[in-house]
């Protein structure tokens, strides 16, 4: 059975790149495509958490629910990160497929101009059709691909921002605890950067 991409039954060269595609880049693709959704509802619960404490921080000062709070975030932060590595190996991989598909569509355009047989000019155009359908399907998947990234990632952006706002909320209001906490957070960050 010929592999269907979109509709488009491949033939020849099309089939090896697609398949190679698929191998390189399966599991990125699959973690980016059933994760993204579920990582994004959890930003949104943890934006909503950090506004609510940061509310009922100004009433009180629960030191110890609001660095759960933080550690939290930053969990969900560095998933969301892994995910966005995923996204951008598949882009990469999708990438290097329309590279050669292009490669491939060039030589069987050589091909046709030297065959004589008009039979062999049908097959090798029907190769070069498919060629043309997979590349346009490639591009399609890139570009929803990069539109799903560029929203998740401002999402990550805000979630991060409201994780500092949240980081410098417990070092200014919750005493000497949240000064010593924020001293032993910023000590590890620089020590990891040694």
């Amino acid at each position: 059975m010929l592999p269907v991409l979109a509709g488009v039954a491949l033939v020849g060269a099309g089939i090896w790149i697609y398949n190679e595609l698929q191998e390189q880049s399966a599991a990125e693709r699959e973690r980016w495509r059933s994760k993204r959704e579920e990582v994004e509802r959890s930003i949104e619960w943890h934006e909503e958490q950090i506004e609510n404490h940061l509310h009922e921080a100004r009433l009180s000062y629960d030191f110890k629910v609001l660095i759960d709070m933080h550690y939290s975030c930053v969990k969900v932060a560095d998933q969301a990160y892994s995910l966005l590595k995923d996204a951008r190996k598949s882009l990469d991989k999708i990438g290097e497929a329309i590279v050669k598909t292009k490669e491939q569509r060039e030589i069987l355009f050589k091909r046709k101009k030297e065959a004589t047989s008009p039979s062999d000019k049908k097959e090798i155009q029907e190769e070069i059709t498919s060629i043309q359908q997979l590349r346009s399907s490639l591009f399609d998947d890139k570009d929803e691909i990069k539109k799903q990234r560029d929203t998740f990632q401002a999402r990550v952006k805000d979630l991060n921002s409201k994780t500092h706002t949240l980081k410098i909320s417990i070092k200014e209001r919750t005493g000497t605890r949240g000064i010593e906490w924020y001293e032993r957070l910023e000590a590890r960050k620089a020590s990891r950067r040694a």
